[in-house]
């Protein structure tokens, strides 16, 4: 008979960190977005809920004190590699909102075509317009396209203004195992 411990290993192992639903996301008429639906989670294997969220900031990337599924906290390099920044006018970019280990909604801002990525920690690559390998230890549970004719700050910016469209593709759920 397998015991406990390693049925629990088995779980965290092969059910990972995941959303099991979609927090649909819809556009506010302010810097930030609605989480308009309550979804279950799993993080190392135990399930979890997240509530109706009716302010997700956009301008959330994670910070050096934000704690990954498996208990590590995000290093400085990678907190500096995830900083938020202005989308530029007439360009689209991609961005991947996801759970950390207390629940808590962080920003991951992907690319757009032609950026300079030095400050992201790499001078001689060019970004693309896609959407954002996000690290191991969090849960995505949105991808939201960012086409904005004209110049747009996450955090800052109204979402309705004249020239952005945000939209949810809602290719969720799916895992990030550990």
């Amino acid at each position: 008979m397998i015991s406990i411990q390693t049925r629990a290993q088995l779980a965290k192992t092969v059910l990972g960190t995941m959303a099991l639903g979609n927090g649909t996301v819809l556009t506010a008429v302010t810097a930030v977005v609605n989480q308009s639906t309550a979804f279950s989670y799993m993080v190392a294997g135990k399930m979890k809920t997240k509530a109706v969220n009716a302010t997700v900031a956009l301008n959330a990337p994670p910070t050096v004190a934000t704690v990954k599924s498996d208990g590590s906290t995000i290093t400085a390099d990678e907190a500096t590699a995830w900083l938020t920044y202005v989308i530029p006018a007439n360009k689209i970019a991609y961005g991947v909102l996801a759970l950390d280990n207390a629940g808590a909604v962080v920003m991951f801002q992907g690319s757009y075509d032609d950026q300079d990525l030095a400050f992201r920690g790499r001078p001689l690559h060019k970004g693309k317009s896609v959407i954002p390998d996000i690290p191991l230890g969090f849960v995505p549970f949105a991808i939201i396209k960012f086409a904005c004719a004209v110049a747009f700050t996450l955090g800052t910016t109204a979402s309705n203004t004249a020239g952005v469209s945000i939209t949810d593709i809602g290719i969720l759920p799916a895992g990030n195992t550990l």
